[in-house]
């Protein structure tokens, strides 16, 4: 065919063809596809989009096929994913045979969702027996690296992923050991795939099928990683432990799961001199709705927390809060508070109910030597501000010391306040004053 014009919706082929008895093709293509959202349903495919240009040639070598190509594109998007400045260069021997394949792909990024590969080069080489590959690129500005190999020799699709490193925010990820995944007809199986993150690990085993069936543990995490994923400016500290299974359909995945963070503390703690505290907590996760159970304790403090978090609305909150905790545990110079409070609304607009009581407490301001005792406290909570029923203590040798009123505990309108402070025969002395 010395004039071959292929048309489809979105794409063009165009170039000369020949073929001899053995069926052994030469010519070249030129190849242009201008709109990939035009040619998905005719490849059955959705969420394409983008074009793209190349060569496409074929000639032959040792009576075997040579296929080659050349592709650049500016942009594109497929699968939630979208990469810009792609180029591929491939060379397919034997296609009907042998199937050696040599492929280099480059892309300046790649992003999905809010990640962004950058430079990322890839390198295919070998046949459907095994065919490894190798990926580098920079993730969060840091080296990403991934080697491995895929094989259709047993029939169903394997991948192994022998080696990869990356460090997102600052955290050092590493596969521990070589594992394999199966892409079967009916179901794509896991082995047991550990990483190595910070000090700690992180493996999944199990398989997807119609039904999830993967089991998730979590050993000797730092809690303090959370601060370089998502600032809280805290200071957390403490270790993280944990096991999980997920179940359930593929677009209803169901998570049951188990944790415990053993010395936990904050910033704020830690300069108080006040001790790390443990949490354990249990829950399941199923249509987006967290129905959880946690325990804090230590030091003083026992407080229970239950009910659910639905992360479709705010998230929204509805959790019971009880127990008694050390006002030390916020860095308050006071001792224990009883607390019962019922929490809803949203993270964003949280609305809070309940009382917070004290007795016989002692409040002792080292830098001032300020000194109140027997401090009894009933504050309670409304949705909309605390109510000071009662917050009276003794201020000297025998002056008393009094707050009543209100104060809004919505910080969008200012936290106001409408307090009145009485103080009786109370007496004051830090040396100077």
């Amino acid at each position: 065919v010395d004039t071959l014009d292929l048309r489809a919706p979105g794409a063009r082929a165009q170039g000369q063809m020949r073929g001899d008895v053995a069926g052994i093709m030469t010519g070249d293509l030129d190849v242009e596809i201008t709109s990939l959202a035009q040619l998905g349903p005719l490849l059955l495919q959705e969420g394409l989009a983008g074009s793209l240009k190349g060569a496409i040639s074929f000639s032959a070598r040792d009576n075997k096929q040579i296929v080659s190509a050349n592709i650049n594109a500016d942009d594109l998007q497929a699968g939630g994913a979208r990469l810009n400045k792609v180029t591929v260069t491939a060379e397919l021997v034997d296609p009907q045979g042998q199937f050696e394949l040599d492929a280099r792909i480059a892309a300046g990024s790649v992003n999905v969702g809010d990640n962004a590969i950058q430079d990322l080069r890839a390198a295919v080489t070998g046949n459907l027996q095994a065919l490894p590959f190798s990926i580098t690129g920079e993730f969060f500005n840091e080296p990403l690296a991934v080697t491995g190999e895929v094989s259709t020799a047993t029939g169903a699709t394997t991948v192994e992923l022998r080696t990869a490193t990356a460090r997102v925010r600052a955290i050092p990820i590493e596969l521990a050991e070589p594992v394999t995944i199966t892409l079967a007809e009916t179901a794509t199986h896991v082995e047991k795939a550990t990483l190595r993150v910070g000090e700690g690990t992180v493996s999944i085993v199990g398989k997807a099928a119609d039904q999830l069936a993967f089991d998730v543990a979590v050993n000797g995490l730092p809690v303090s990683l959370i601060e370089n994923i998502a600032a809280t400016g805290l200071g957390q500290s403490g270790t993280l432990s944990a096991s999980a299974t997920i179940s359930g359909k593929t677009s209803e995945p169901i998570v049951s799961y188990e944790l415990a963070i053993a010395g936990f503390s904050v910033e704020a703690m830690r300069q108080a001199q006040i001790s790390a505290i443990g949490i354990n907590s249990n829950g399941t996760l199923r249509s987006n709705v967290l129905t959880t159970t946690t325990r804090a304790s230590g030091n003083g403090l026992e407080l229970d927390v239950s009910g659910t978090v639905d992360l479709d609305k705010g998230p929204g909150l509805d959790l019971n809060l009880s127990g008694t905790a050390p006002f030390g545990i916020a860095a308050l110079p006071l001792s224990d508070a009883n607390l019962s409070m019922v929490v809803t609304g949203s993270t964003s607009d949280p609305v809070i109910n309940g009382r917070l009581t004290t007795s016989d407490a002692d409040f002792l301001e080292q830098n001032s030597s300020l000194t109140i005792r027997q401090i009894n406290a009933e504050l309670d909570f409304d949705g909309a501000e605390v109510r000071i029923t009662r917050l009276d203590g003794k201020m000297g040798s025998s002056g008393t010391v009094s707050v009543s009123g209100t104060v809004g505990i919505d910080p969008a309108n200012g936290l106001p306040a409408n307090l009145t402070l009485k103080v009786k025969d109370g007496t004051y002395s830090n040396g100077e004053l």
